[in-house]
């Protein structure tokens, strides 16, 4: 099962603070919408009041040559904006 996990970086501590929450899901083919990511808070607890949706482009890596391309994907991106005094802790990993 796909665990949602918090991004640990600068940028993310400053959005906590305005309760908003920078989080992806661990396995990388799991990309649920704006609506499944809400289904999925609320059968945890948590009420999202809005959830940007950011799909960050594919990497591209060379293998030995300029010819033999490899597309990396990376995991999507949720801001997620909580209801007041709701918050998602480091530690919790919220199944989905």
């Amino acid at each position: 099962m796909p665990y949602l996990t918090l991004a640990r970086t600068e940028k993310a501590f400053n959005l906590a603070v305005q309760q908003k929450f920078l989080c992806s899901f661990d396995e990388i083919s799991f990309k649920p919408n704006k609506q499944e990511l809400k289904k999925i808070l609320k059968k945890h607890g948590l009420e999202a009041l809005s959830v940007n949706v950011v799909n960050p482009y594919k990497k591209i890596k060379f293998r030995k040559t300029r010819t033999n391309k490899v597309l990396q994907s990376r995991p999507k991106k949720y801001y997620v904006t909580l209801a007041k005094g709701q918050k998602i802790d480091e530690d919790l990993r919220l199944e989905a």
